[in-house]
């Protein structure tokens, strides 16, 4: 569900991704929302808590679906 969200319009904005800053963004809003999957502590990096929950990155999600768009296109 919170990839739902996170994803709305990739193909869009997948070009804004190359700034290091709105990476950022995204990977810590994806981190706190695995923190709460988890319940683990917010100490936990963001690599740790995508094997814990078992997601993929925010980041490799985005492009995938943004190469899957144009594909279909």
């Amino acid at each position: 569900m919170s990839f739902c969200l996170l994803l709305y319009g990739t193909p869009v904005w997948i070009k804004a991704m190359k700034h290091e800053t709105n990476r950022k963004l995204y990977i810590r809003i994806q981190r706190l929302i695995k923190i709460k999957m988890a319940k683990a502590y917010r100490k936990a990096s963001a690599e740790a808590l995508c094997t814990l929950t078992g997601m993929i990155s925010i980041i490799i999600k985005a492009e995938e679906t943004a190469k899957l768009y144009n594909a279909k296109k």
